[in-house]
């Protein structure tokens, strides 16, 4: 037995600004600040980074945070130039999707290093310190998880998938992957990847910019 279902997305005209360099960590600084299990202590946001600094500090342990918005170029230039075009952003993502389905059915190993959503995880962390963990957040739900009672337990997970792929790397090793992403409940969904640590809390930034609705239409048998 399956489901259809139809989601829909709602863009604010401001939507562009959300993904401006300094405007996606002060959200992520926010919704960490909001957090109080997978991100339970005091951080420090540092704002002079000419050095490479990283975006977030723990205070007491200097535990080191980068955040990391999982877009390729494309996407980028398709929210934030002037000649964008949110509904071919929104085509790009779901291609993206919808690679990672094409893997499920096929088992074929080469086909995941060819799914453009990990290629560009990927890419992100190499270029990162070894010593910095990484916070990626996400502005649509990139997997479907409707909260604690969710269906993700019964459907492929891309992010486990995606992990599990990184550790197989080595770019797991002494650092943390978070990932940040909205549902369609108004909520947003926290997770600490290496343990699956996973919170939800409401979603009081990121639905400014973008909020989701979806409907099951029927069961399929």
């Amino acid at each position: 037995m399956g489901f259809k279902v139809k989601e829909s997305a709602t863009f604010d005209e401001k939507f562009k600004k959300l993904i401006q360099n300094g405007n996606y960590e002060q959200i992520i600084f926010q919704i960490m600040k909001d957090s109080k299990e997978v991100f339970p202590n005091q951080y420090e946001y540092i704002t002079s980074q000419g050095n490479g600094e990283c975006d977030f500090v723990e205070k007491g342990s200097g535990k080191k945070f980068d955040a990391k918005l999982p877009l390729t170029t494309e996407q980028g230039k398709l929210v934030g130039s002037r000649k964008g075009n949110l509904l071919k952003y929104c085509q790009s993502i779901n291609k993206g999707l919808e690679e990672f389905g094409e893997y499920i059915e096929s088992n074929d190993e080469d086909k995941f290093e060819n799914i453009t959503l990990y290629q560009r995880i990927k890419e992100l962390i190499e270029r990162d310190k070894s010593d910095e963990n990484i916070i990626f957040l996400f502005t649509y739900p990139v997997v479907f998880d409707s909260g604690e009672s969710s269906m993700i337990l019964f459907i492929n997970d891309s992010l486990d998938y995606f992990f599990q792929a990184l550790k197989k790397d080595g770019l797991t090793k002494n650092r943390e992957i978070y990932v940040i992403y909205p549902n369609a409940l108004r909520q947003l969904v926290l997770r600490r990847l290496n343990d699956d640590k996973r919170e939800y809390i409401k979603d009081r930034y990121l639905s400014e910019y973008i909020s989701y609705d979806m409907e099951i239409l029927s069961k399929e048998e």
